[in-house]
């Protein structure tokens, strides 16, 4: 597969975001209270669930972006303390950064602080 079907396809994931995450939601969640957005950059999966649950955020870098209604971390992932569980944790975009080793150790942890049936 060439690269720009690559990121045709990479292109078409992120504007159907909002309506695929609603629908995984739907689908296998309910009552969700608390959301962690793991590399949240443009913050696009936390405002999906701002005003509607609690939402931590984090990512590396600093961004200017409104952050209402969500607690804005800056923190690496690898360093991220975990202080609470959360009924959904989205790593969108961010995971395939990580070397295999960090990538073993990160996803325990994701789960670990992940509820039961979240």
């Amino acid at each position: 597969m060439n690269s720009f079907i690559i990121r045709l396809a990479i292109y078409y994931v992120m504007l159907n975001v909002d309506e695929e995450l609603e629908e995984l939601v739907k689908s296998h969640l309910q009552d969700i209270e608390r959301v962690l957005d793991i590399g949240a950059g443009n913050l696009r999966v936390s405002k999906h669930f701002a005003g509607k649950a609690e939402v931590d955020a984090f990512n590396k870098r600093e961004y200017d972006i409104d952050k209402e209604d969500i607690n804005w971390i800056q923190a690496d992932m690898m360093r991220y303390v975990f202080k609470k569980t959360y009924d959904l944790i989205a790593a969108s975009f961010s995971l395939q950064y990580l070397t295999p080793k960090e990538a073993a150790r990160m996803i325990p942890r994701i789960k670990h602080n992940t509820r039961d049936n979240g």
